[in-house]
């Protein structure tokens, strides 16, 4: 069946909706206070009210207060949490205080709407995913699934696993809120660094850690699809590494990630360790073509561990990945998040030649459509902040968005066939308007690029089918369905009645 020959009708009069891509992890999760900082940095990239001095210090106290995996799965199942080594640095209370404080009276709405969105950084993800489904409920949005992604992020950014808060805690966790009864249904993306990969058999952990038993990121994957109710796999390409071609020898890698790259080869060279990347990433890819597990990517040139490494997550490197290991009785599934600003090209255009930094993004996405592995890639719309900004001169923005996107439609007939909805929300919650992300989408391709109700269909729900793996026949649909038996959860998801 092709990718988006069927769409969602309405249950009653709401229109339905798959995320496919958001996030619902918390300050313990991730490198909070180095990635957390370069996103503010990113976009507060000038600082009117002096705010950012005090940034890395909330950073820290939210950081050490949020619950970890570990502390929320022992809530769910009415266990006693581990213990923390060394307490709270400060209580919780404080650490909002201090938000609160730093913004004071007369902050900017701006500064206001970054310090709330710290907050969301303090909560569970229990929390997190009933914030995210109020905001489809509350709008009579009926969101039958969301797929929160886990990113790791360790390696690149030089923190070391803690215990109670890894990748195998985080999954542990997210598979229970997996079994919960209830709508929207949670089946996320388990987050892959092939740098790990590199390290795991090897002894080491990310930054060198030995302390903790090793995380094999391919043994996890297979655990989590298979026994916790994942849909996929994430990957984070900004980090550093290209999906394909690391070895070629024409690019460079982190000293931070060299280092210890090192105890294990000593004297390596950046070729030697592209192909390291490479050997991880094939072993990858070829899982989850053969299985049916789909990518989820970033794919935008943002969040960039190190100068330049943000046009490593281009789409280009994905149309070679389509070529090399996607076939038509296995195909690989792809999503790459964060089209249609058609601007990611014009970001640090020094860092690549003329050439490469003419293509949109986009361009590059629909010429990889046209290839014989084209059949089941897409790309989300999630964190397009042109829909929901209200700032001076945001008519015109939205206007030449619109054109563009009106332009691609033309030029690819099947592009509604391509393109999923997704939010990026806990990420979009830095934006003000952010609860209605979802109809601003809507409202944008219904009425600036004039798309019909079957195309608004495919993308807000029947074309996560065929990324995901959900149709009738697909593995990921014959997984899906016995973790549900298995587990007596019985509220399987309504794809098949709303399609």
């Amino acid at each position: 069946m092709p990718a988006g020959s069927t769409g969602a009708g309405p249950i009653g009069t709401q229109p339905a909706l798959i995320d496919v891509h958001c996030h619902v992890f918390n300050g313990s999760d991730l490198p909070a206070i180095p990635f957390l900082y370069r996103v503010v940095r990113e976009r507060y990239d000038t600082d009117p009210d002096g705010l950012m001095p005090g940034i890395g210090l909330i950073l820290e106290a939210i950081a050490g207060n949020a619950p970890r995996a570990a502390d929320e799965l022992a809530d769910l199942l009415g266990k006693s949490r581990p213990p923390r080594n060394g307490g709270l640095a400060n209580s919780l209370s404080s650490s909002l205080a201090m938000l609160d404080d730093t913004v004071g009276s007369g902050a900017s709405a701006a500064n206001s709407g970054l310090l709330s969105w710290l907050k969301l950084f303090a909560l569970s993800r229990r929390e997190l995913v009933a914030r995210l489904a109020g905001f489809y409920a509350a709008t009579s949005t009926h969101c039958e699934l969301i797929a929160p992604a886990i990113v790791d992020y360790n390696t690149w950014l030089e923190n070391p696993d803690k215990e109670y808060e890894r990748l195998t805690d985080q999954v542990a966790v997210m598979g229970e809120l997996s079994r919960r009864p209830g709508k929207p249904r949670v089946h996320g993306f388990v987050g892959f660094d092939p740098i790990r990969a590199i390290l795991a058999p090897n002894g080491y952990n990310p930054a060198g850690g030995t302390a903790l038993p090793t995380i094999d990121p391919h043994r996890l994957v297979r655990e989590a699809i298979t026994q916790h109710g994942f849909l996929g796999v994430k990957l984070y390409p900004p980090m550093g590494f290209r999906a394909w071609n690391n070895g070629k020898g024409d690019i460079s890698f982190s000293k931070r990630v060299k280092k210890y790259v090192e105890l294990v080869y000593s004297g390596i060279t950046d070729r030697q360790l592209g192909r390291l990347i490479d050997q991880e990433l094939e072993k990858l890819y070829e899982f989850c073509a053969s299985e049916g597990v789909p990518i989820l990517a970033h794919a935008y040139n943002s969040n960039q561990a190190d100068e330049c490494y943000g046009w490593r997550a281009s789409p280009q490197y994905w149309g070679e990945v389509i070529d090399k290991f996607s076939t038509d009785e296995k195909p690989l599934r792809i999503c790459l998040g964060h089209f249609g600003s058609f601007s990611a090209h014009k970001k640090n255009t020094g860092c690549v030649d003329n050439a490469f930094a003419s293509k949109a993004w986009e361009t590059i996405f629909a010429g990889i459509l046209t290839r014989p592995g084209g059949k089941f890639v897409f790309a989300d719309l999630s964190y397009l902040s042109e829909i929901i900004d209200r700032s001076q001169g945001w008519q015109q923005r939205r206007k030449k968005i619109a054109d563009q996107f009106k332009s691609f439609m033309k030029k690819n007939k099947t592009g509604d066939e391509h393109l999923c909805y997704g939010s990026d929300w806990v990420m979009l919650g830095l934006e003000q308007g952010h609860e209605r992300y979802h109809l601003e989408m809507r409202d944008f391709l219904q009425k600036d690029v004039g798309l019909e109700p079957m195309q608004l269909a495919n993308i807000f729900f029947g074309n996560a089918l065929g990324f995901l793996g959900l149709r009738p026949g697909d593995q990921n649909r014959a997984r899906l369905e016995k973790f549900y038996h298995d587990h007596n959860i019985g509220d399987f998801p309504q794809v098949d009645a709303l399609v």
